[in-house]
């Protein structure tokens, strides 16, 4: 398993006890590499780096050599899209071309995930007289078409649900991934915006919802959805309508993973010329910037080019997709589920396992289970996964007495196979034909 790394986002240096007197971005690049941290996520708006100042690949050859010389990675972009709301307006021309450009600057800084919010406020819905419904088609439209911009391009899009911005209940954050449906969408996890959603359900329209088990009963419900990661201390309530952040927590991260594996660990300094012990800039305000940490992990990977020509924004090759398609959503189902979201934690694999299909025979249980562990589509019998042009292999996790017929017409398409026994022996059948492939 590869080591942890911690990063922190650029943009807490320039609101709260930073507003009247933001850091420099120079200085707080310096100040973290000289505090052992990792990466920075970019805040790419003034008075940081972002793509208007930074308008040419030299300038921004320039940036990420600087970021490198003191030891740092972009872990994320938190783009600019804040002038184009997407609710209000029947046209997401605007935003859409804001989010190309920011795209494009993220692949020119070798930044592999860019943040996105619904932008309008909770109450939009009342103060301009616009219907709910139309509002979610909107985001849904638009999301899905950055989704797959950004996907062409290998960088991944990541929804920063949070208490100030609309649809920030906990159903419809889990249902707003459903709906955009592609699978390089993905949700941002920011613990304390959990907390406020979850539990304190601030600046919900209408009727209420919270969870009884909190922030972690809407992590557990959002398996399989998750993207990136931020991890917050807050005090669990609003000033003057933002969530508001204390000092010392910041965000642990494995490059690998494939689901968010974080703690929160004390990362105080011990002390230094240049740093307080709080781990603040000299000279500016004790209290830690709001939403100031940030997880940086990889989820899983967008559709890519073919393997030969395929890059990660940093230059690395990236390993190839298998798609697969499983059979069955008993306990080898939940096993083999689980399993292909850790194997690249576990070894380094020439593939990268997409899940893309499941079938079964009861269709209630067999989506709940998609949903719960990240499968793309549900199908109802295996005949459709057997098919089905973009899956490679069929994994078997069906009764022992329905393999033979699956893994013979899987063997017939070509696709590779998997077929989990049981511990029991079952009578030996004869071949079918002459060269049938062995169970």
């Amino acid at each position: 398993m590869k080591r942890i790394r911690l990063s922190i986002g650029s943009w807490g240096y320039c609101f709260g006890p930073y507003k009247d007197n933001p850091v420099p971005f120079d200085m707080v690049i310096e100040k973290l590499g000289k505090l052992g941290f990792d990466g920075v996520e970019l805040g790419g708006f003034p008075p940081h780096p972002h793509p208007a100042e930074f308008d040419t690949k030299k300038k921004r050859a320039e940036l990420k050599k600087k970021v490198a010389g003191c030891g740092l990675e972009f872990s994320g972009l938190a783009a600019d899209l804040w002038s184009c709301p997407i609710i209000p307006q029947p046209d997401d021309s605007k935003w859409m071309s804001t989010f190309e450009a920011n795209l494009e600057f993220a692949c020119d800084l070798g930044i592999d995930c860019v943040r996105v919010d619904t932008v309008s406020p909770p109450d939009v819905f009342e103060k301009q007289k616009i219907d709910p419904k139309v509002g979610w088609e909107r985001l849904v439209k638009t999301f899905r078409a950055a989704a797959a911009k950004a996907a062409d391009r290998g960088v991944r899009v990541v929804w920063e649900f949070e208490p100030g911005f609309a649809f920030n209940k906990p159903s419809e954050i889990a249902r707003l991934v459903d709906d955009v449906g592609h699978r390089n969408f993905r949700l941002l996890f920011d613990t304390c915006h959990a907390h406020m959603c979850a539990v304190a359900a601030a600046r919900q329209p209408g009727t209420k919802e919270t969870l009884p088990g909190g922030a972690f009963e809407l992590l557990t419900r959002l398996r399989g959805k998750v993207g990136h990661v931020h991890l917050i201390d807050s005090d669990g309530t609003l000033h003057n309508d933002e969530t508001r952040t204390l000092p010392s927590a910041r965000a642990c991260w494995s490059s690998t993973s494939s689901s968010p594996k974080c703690s929160v660990r004390d990362c105080r300094p011990t002390g230094g010329p240049s740093t307080s012990a709080s781990g603040q800039m000299p000279g500016k305000s004790p209290q830690t910037p709001r939403s100031s940490s940030t997880g940086w992990h990889r989820s899983t990977r967008p559709p890519r080019p073919p393997a030969s020509a395929r890059r990660s924004p940093k230059g690395d090759p990236m390993p190839n997709e298998l798609r697969i398609g499983m059979v069955g959503y008993g306990f080898m189902g939940r096993a083999h589920s689980n399993a292909y979201h850790r194997v690249n934690q576990f070894f380094d694999t020439a593939y990268q396992p997409v899940l893309k299909a499941i079938a079964a025979r009861d269709q209630e249980k067999t989506k709940k289970f998609a949903d719960r562990w990240g499968w793309e589509r549900v199908e109802r019998n295996w005949h459709k996964l057997v098919e089905a042009a973009d899956i490679d292999a069929i994994d078997i996790c069906s009764p022992n007495n329905t393999h033979h017929e699956i893994a013979l017409a899987a063997a017939g398409r070509r696709k590779n196979r998997e077929a989990q026994y049981g511990l029991v022996q079952l009578p030996p059948r004869p071949r079918d034909q002459p060269g049938e492939a062995n169970d």
